[in-house]
């Protein structure tokens, strides 16, 4: 998951420490509270040994939802499974379990206008399908401003700071994963090709992949991220806009999850690629879209999540460090092939336009990204349970179906509404 990535915990990091240190003051403390506060939150000790275990996983939303023990607990809890993301723990699951005897390193600040409470814990244990984990760091979130998220799991994320101490193979098919401290014991070992990857500031796979045969990649592995392949590049945006004209539909995106709290989000220029991905050693899959965004590359040229890599039995060997794949016969691309042209998400209980393609009729009608959706085909936004959000959110509910050649939406923008009749159309 993006929105969590190493910049951003350092960030965290940087500025619980200088707060501590504007109170306290003194240089050789604050190297000694940095320190401290990254040895916890990247902290988490394997407690068990020689197993090979397996723990199913829900899926049905597009992340990986797995069921956790937190500090002896006998229930267990749902955690997204996220490759991408430090652990997560969210304040509804202290209160559920009635725990505060933490460990606890940073400023509380209620007044942060972000989901995370700039305090950084570490938890006794976590039970994974049987395996034990001890010492867990993690960064506190507000469930009450954990936005969306809260439908998929409001407990919180399983982070790189787990999984890097074993070995995990998700086989998407099954909806299993096996985790063991043993690799030489995962199915299939002769048949696996492996590839070895570099991190960025935490233990997160980085790998080569080729796009459209000739357009060389990095890549960040994070089951956090429910589409394919998104890239971030000006270069890229530039140059597949020029050379592929027929194979593109760009757009104006604005995000609709922020959990740093900006509450002036900027919108931004993407575009949809019809290409084909081959990840070193694997198979090429055709006629699959990635997404290309016009901002600067970091250290990594994109992301690659679950709608592609459900398409393997993935093999993460942290040790090795070393990513396997081995198709298992799905082998999907994405299935976007016509648009109204605009796409639009929940917030909260809320829907905005996320999406307005150009030259689109949604274009010339003067939509725009970040205008407020209150009926979609006749139904009023207003008059919908909040559960039907979440439902949306998951993909459980559509207000259309593949049928329906004709949207009817109303918007609101500046106190006024507006309504339009919009046309399906292909994209490519």
């Amino acid at each position: 998951m993006k929105m969590l990535n190493s910049r951003w915990m350092k960030a965290l990091v940087i500025t619980v420490v200088v707060i501590v240190c504007l109170i306290g003051g003194g240089y050789l403390y604050l190297q000694h509270l940095i320190g401290k506060v990254e040895s916890t939150l990247t902290g988490c000790s394997l407690e068990s040994s020689n197993f090979r275990n397996i723990v199913d996983f829900d899926y049905d939303s597009g992340w990986i939802v797995v069921k956790a023990k937190v500090n002896g607990s006998e229930r267990e809890f749902d955690f997204i499974f996220d490759s991408g993301a430090q652990t997560v723990f969210s304040d509804s699951l202290f209160s559920e379990l009635g725990i505060d005897d933490y460990k606890r390193i940073g400023i509380k600040t209620d007044t942060a206008a972000h989901a995370f409470k700039n305090e950084i814990v570490s938890l006794e244990s976590l039970e994974l399908g049987g395996v034990k984990f001890g010492n867990i760091g993690a960064i506190v979130v507000e469930s009450s401003e954990y936005d969306m998220l809260n439908c998929v799991s409001p407990y919180g994320i399983i982070g790189y700071n787990i999984l890097q101490t074993c070995c995990f193979q998700i086989d998407y098919k099954k909806r299993q994963i096996l985790i063991t401290d043993r690799v030489d014991s995962v199915a299939n070992m002769s048949d696996i090709e492996w590839i070895g990857y570099t991190t960025s500031g935490q233990e997160t796979p980085i790998f080569p992949a080729i796009i459209d045969d000739n357009i060389n990649v990095d890549l960040f592995f994070d089951t956090g991220y429910r589409g394919t392949v998104s890239l971030s590049s000006e270069t890229l945006y530039e140059n597949i806009g020029n050379q592929y004209p027929d194979r593109i539909a760009k757009y104006t995106a604005r995000p609709t999850i922020d959990l740093s709290g900006g509450k002036d989000i900027e919108s931004y220029q993407k575009m949809l690629f019809k290409t084909s991905i081959s990840v070193f050693g694997s198979d090429t899959i055709e006629d699959i879209v990635v997404s290309v965004a016009d901002i600067p590359e970091t250290d990594y040229t994109g992301l690659i999540g679950s709608k592609f890599l459900e398409n393997f039995i993935i093999t993460l060997d942290y040790r090795n460090k070393r990513v396997g794949f081995l198709p298992n016969g799905i082998m999907t691309g994405d299935d976007r092939k016509t648009t109204f042209g605009l796409s639009y998400a929940p917030v909260n209980n809320r829907i905005i336009v996320s999406a307005v393609y150009k030259d689109s009729e949604a274009e010339s009608r003067g939509i725009l990204a970040g205008d407020e959706v209150i009926s979609i085909n006749g139904t009023s936004i207003s008059n919908l349970d909040s559960n039907v959000f979440c439902d949306f959110f998951r993909g459980e509910f559509s207000f259309v179906t593949e049928e329906d050649s004709v949207l009817a939406l109303e918007t609101m923008r500046d106190g006024e509404s507006i309504r339009y009749t919009l046309t399906r159309y292909e994209i490519f």
